[in-house]
């Protein structure tokens, strides 16, 4: 362990022992409203506020909505268990839920279950869950209290899985061996329930025993349910084919199709972030600097004159200069996914838009700073990571707003050098038969 290291291992437990000492609320409000608010200039104070507002607001909002709510019931067929899953996290989490499930539902001879996200998440949802066979109905909502529900497990699926509730009658209906399967899985859960129960502040340390053990994001998913789910297994996405329309709208790129003449490759990049959870944030932690990517864009422009750059993103984005095409609040959703799935190459941070190119069999160079690319890389893509100091995901609750070492510009992020993104992006275009301009005579 080199000292950075051994300085954010002191920051983590320092941040664990504030949030976990006092358990009140109170407690832990005051710890970051002192980090967060006191200790910081005027432009995160205000992100504090919103934050905070945004928080409190549905909570005083939850029991009129409890009152109104009319819960979905669910059609009980016979030895068919009632199954929610409640699925946290951004876009990328989502997706990697909807693989994971589709193998769940498979081994534990489950028909079909409803799957619940947060109400910003719901057009994220519908689009992962596009054509998916596993989903009956996709909720903001759902009666998820042990006493009234009348669902038969509950599941919660994020960075780790868990099962929050099981009716033990209901598992009378199930075969033996699937009822030992579940009780492995829940034996194996309980284990490692302090992590789960504290969500997500400790996921940091979880995914670095993880990653020393040599499982991954989807080994883990797999592992805590007793399923064949791994990090090579594939991710799952049903495409539009009405968004295929995006290229006749944006007829300079490539669409690779019979129909279509061939036009120059792209490749595409993005520089923003959660569009839901972080929608207010000016930067965070895990966004490669704005000059590097500028920087990038004239060195391969140089270098690869015939490839067009195409930019993707939405509100959290910032132009980056020099690009041939700014897609940026341009296309929806559907339409950014065929984009990508004929890019020679995506260059991105570690968002959710790599695990939707990784489902459409894209190659992305993902650069990692603060997030752990030995638990979160896919073996597939050009991973790209600090040397130095790294890995600082959930150390401190504000992370992804604020360097827990109080750098203003993360040097996890500024060591990742244009040249050597270009270096790597080059070896790859070259493979795929695109030669840089000075062999290109």
């Amino acid at each position: 362990m080199n000292p950075t290291e051994l300085e954010l291992a002191a920051i983590q437990l320092a941040s664990i022992s504030a949030n976990y000492a006092n358990k009140s609320l109170w407690g832990k409000f005051v710890y970051r409203f002192r980090r967060e608010f006191l200790q910081q200039d005027t432009r995160h104070k205000l992100r504090f506020l919103k934050t905070m507002l945004g928080k409190i607001g549905p909570l005083f909002m939850a029991p009129i909505r409890r009152r109104r709510r009319r819960v979905t019931r669910t059609v009980r067929s016979e030895g068919q268990m009632t199954v929610a899953a409640v699925c946290t996290g951004g876009l990328g989490d989502i997706l990697i839920a909807r693989a994971f499930l589709e193998q769940f539902v498979q081994e534990y001879a489950i028909a079909q279950l409803d799957i619940v996200v947060a109400p910003g998440r719901i057009s994220g949802a519908q689009f992962v869950f596009r054509d998916s066979r596993v989903l009956r109905n996709i909720l903001a909502e759902a009666d998820l209290a042990p006493a009234s529900t009348e669902y038969d497990l509950i599941l919660k699926v994020g960075d780790l899985v868990s099962f929050e509730f099981v009716r033990a009658e209901a598992l009378t209906q199930w075969p033996a061996p699937l009822r030992e399967k579940l009780a492995a899985a829940q034996q194996l859960q309980d284990q490692y329930r302090t992590f789960i129960n504290r969500q997500p502040m400790l996921d940091g340390l979880f995914a670095t025993h993880a990653a020393h053990a040599g499982m991954g994001r989807l080994d883990v998913l797999g592992w805590m349910t007793c399923i064949n789910f791994t990090q090579s297994s594939p991710l799952l996405l049903s495409l539009d084919p009405q968004a295929r329309a995006v290229f006749e709208r944006f007829p300079t790129l490539q669409s690779n199709t019979e129909a279509s003449p061939v036009r120059r490759p792209y490749i595409t990049l993005h520089n923003g972030w959660d569009n839901v959870d972080h929608k207010h944030a000016e930067q965070v932690t895990k966004a490669w600097p704005a000059a590097h990517f500028a920087e990038f864009v004239t060195l391969f422009k140089a270098r690869f004159p015939q490839v067009q750059v195409v930019q993707l993103g939405t509100k959290t984005s910032q132009p980056i200069p020099g690009v041939d095409l700014s897609l940026l609040n341009a296309t929806s959703l559907e339409e950014t996914a065929w984009v990508l799935r004929h890019s020679r190459l995506h260059l991105d941070g570690d968002s959710g838009l790599v695990h939707i190119a990784r489902a459409l069999q894209t190659t992305s160079l993902v650069l990692f700073g603060p997030t752990n690319h030995e638990f979160f890389a896919y073996r597939e893509n050009l991973n790209y990571a600090s040397t130095g100091c790294r890995n600082c995901w959930w150390t401190t609750n504000d992370w992804m707003h604020v360097c827990p070492r109080g750098q203003r510009e993360p040097e996890c992020m500024t060591s990742l050098l244009p040249s050597e993104v270009l270096r790597r992006a080059s070896e790859h275009l070259e493979q795929l038969g695109l030669q840089p301009a000075q062999q290109s005579a």
